[in-house]
């Protein structure tokens, strides 16, 4: 059981945050390292900070397949505006 909390925890919160995100990429068929990826984004990383992290190649690669298999184009938002828009969206509006 720890090691599966261990494994998901980078999910667990932004999962709980934004159901709608996380309910389009089940339909989208992203693998594990691709959700990840998005949960550096849903985390406050931005597209230089996960490069550095990752390597600018993989950056890349990853980001392209994940646009790809959510339907974006190369002239489409880039993915960090598209995540942010459907973050947005699930936003509770305060009182």
């Amino acid at each position: 059981m720890e090691k599966l909390s261990k494994k998901n925890n980078n999910k667990f919160i932004p999962n709980i945050l934004y159901p709608k995100l996380f309910s389009l990429l089940k339909t989208k068929d992203l693998n594990e390292v691709e959700i990840d990826y998005i949960c550096l984004y849903v985390l406050g990383l931005n597209g230089k900070e996960i490069s550095e992290l990752l390597g600018s190649s993989s950056h890349y690669n990853l980001s392209s397949a994940i646009r790809k298999k959510l339907g974006l184009t190369s002239t489409d938002t880039n993915l960090s505006i598209y995540i942010k828009t459907i973050m947005q969206e699930e936003e509770i509006p305060s009182s």
